[in-house]
């Protein structure tokens, strides 16, 4: 249990690889979804809600997510892709859910907490970078 109250640099690098498989695979499948579903629905959607472009931030959300999202699966341009997602996550909280925030435990917020936990997540990442077991570190 030692190892619990001591840093340990190997272990730092694989909380990242963990935090990347997890938050890059969740957006990846959340891109996916937009395409199954239709990226134009999803514009209209935006447009209904009075989001300005709302084609080109249809297509920019799902390119972010899906390419965004797979970079950061695997570690490349891990500090680019992250900061892409970064954006993209606070917009859809800023714009989309935010009226749907509550208090924590009071239930409801659900659709507010998602992208913003998100956006915090990618934010570290862009910060920490990717971690000993990205591709980023094995290309220089």
């Amino acid at each position: 249990m030692k190892w619990l109250f001591r840093r340990s640099p190997f272990l730092d690098d694989v909380a990242l690889l963990a935090v990347r498989f997890a938050s890059g695979g969740l957006l990846v499948l959340h891109g996916l979804s937009k395409i199954r579903n239709g990226t134009d629905a999803f514009a209209a959607n935006l447009a209904q809600k009075g989001l300005p472009l709302p084609t080109l931030m249809a297509y920019l959300a799902t390119a972010s997510e899906l390419i965004g999202g797979a970079l950061i699966v695997v570690g490349l341009l891990t500090r680019p892709a992250a900061a892409s997602l970064f954006v993209t996550m606070t917009v859809a909280w800023a714009t989309t859910h935010a009226h749907q925030a509550k208090l924590a435990g009071t239930g409801g917020g659900v659709p507010f907490e998602f992208p913003f936990f998100l956006s915090v997540v990618f934010f570290a990442l862009t910060l920490s970078g990717g971690g000993r077991f990205a591709l980023d570190r094995r290309l220089g």
